[in-house]
């Protein structure tokens, strides 16, 4: 367990950036902060084939599932706040088998700001796509489940919340389903919403840091959800936040 405490407070003390919506209620004054800890559909550092610091594929910042999950939570509370960390290495990391979690700290996750762990009232662990189908079912099920401990050690009071993945996949599915019950957290189904519409496209256009729009030419960013796949995303985990609050 210290083993996991560690990893869990390097991991949140760094970080990157439905269809039942309820009027705009209170203001509260102080920040309510959701932490979302995902891979590149949740957000993605700019390179040679990727323009902006937002979820791959969606054509522009506000458009990706973050975003528009704020967006929709503010609608609630205007005082909510959506961060996304890229934890992608800890599914590579899982692949290798090398998942120490004594090693794992904010360098190798390449986290950048501070924020206070406890502070965060929603946690979604949103992970699964770079996990490889040939993984030992045990070992994916021990990593999602230290993972999981370790955050409710650091941050006992947050609620959790933990997504399938976007590529249909089914014994990753199968496992997350498994553990979400065994943890007692809800799961949130998102393969539902893969299909032609949802995703995006060799040669499409998107917008980057610099404001000047790009043209899909990789095929994994292609391969990910567009502006519609991410409303879906964030409708799905919005509705099911709010059965929770």
């Amino acid at each position: 367990m210290k083993q996991i405490c560690y990893f869990i407070l390097s991991l949140l003390l760094f970080t990157a950036c439905g269809n039942q919506d309820l009027p705009v209620s209170k203001d509260t004054k102080k920040p309510i902060k959701c932490l979302i800890l995902g891979n590149s559909i949740t957000v993605h550092d700019t390179c040679d084939y990727w323009w902006g610091t937002w979820g791959m594929a969606a054509s522009k910042r506000e458009n990706d599932f973050i975003h528009q999950l704020e967006s929709k939570l503010k609608k609630r509370d205007r005082n909510y706040i959506c961060y996304g960390i890229n934890i992608a290495n800890w599914e590579t990391e899982l692949n290798l088998n090398v998942l120490d979690l004594n090693s794992l700290n904010y360098v190798s996750f390449g986290f950048s700001q501070k924020i206070d762990a406890k502070d965060f009232k929603i946690i979604v662990i949103r992970l699964g796509e770079n996990i490889k189908n040939g993984i030992e079912p045990e070992v994916c099920e021990k990593a999602f489940t230290e993972l999981i401990e370790g955050i409710k050690s650091v941050n006992p009071s947050a609620k959790l919340f933990i997504t399938g993945v976007f590529w249909p996949t089914y014994f990753k599915e199968e496992i997350i389903k498994k553990i979400a019950k065994s943890e007692n957290i809800p799961y949130i189904n998102i393969d539902k919403f893969y299909s032609p519409e949802n995703i995006q496209a060799i040669g499409n256009s998107v917008y980057g840091n610099d404001g000047s729009i790009h043209y899909i030419e990789h095929d994994g960013v292609a391969s990910h959800p567009n502006d519609a796949g991410m409303k879906a995303i964030a409708e799905e985990i919005y509705n099911t936040i709010c059965l929770d609050l």
